[in-house]
């Protein structure tokens, strides 16, 4: 299975870790944008924010299993987070996950497609892999 993991900036080390897990159990992560050098300030490199914007958002779409890391802090990860939600809706995919300590953070983790679980363990015995 294709995977996304979404998360905030400062959460990249516990995303990593994720990303192993999900590797060690056979599974592939879909694009990992925590390899991308960051564009900061966004708007000084206009042309490296919208190319990783196109390939997150595409990315958080077509994956089979999209989790995201809650955090403590609104960020740009809910862009990915609702296009993965809107391309559910329509498609049938991404399994939409929401794993971490905040898990009533946003009412939208709420939603009918999401799942909510505390550890990437627990995603993969709900997956049954």
């Amino acid at each position: 299975m294709n995977f996304y993991i979404s998360s905030r900036v400062a959460n990249q080390k516990k995303v990593k870790e994720i990303k192993n897990y999900i590797i060690e159990k056979g599974h592939e992560v879909k694009t990992d944008w925590t390899e991308h050098t960051p564009p900061r300030p966004y708007d000084f490199d206009v042309e490296s924010s919208g190319k990783y914007a196109i390939k997150d958002i595409n990315a958080s779409m077509n994956c089979d299993v999209f989790i995201l890391l809650t955090s403590e802090s609104r960020t740009g990860m809910y862009a990915e987070f609702g296009s993965a939600i809107a391309n559910s809706i329509k498609e049938g995919k991404p399994k939409i996950y929401v794993i971490g300590d905040y898990l009533s953070r946003s009412m939208f983790f709420f939603h009918p497609l999401v799942i909510r679980k505390e550890k990437i363990e627990e995603v993969f015995i709900d997956l049954g892999i």
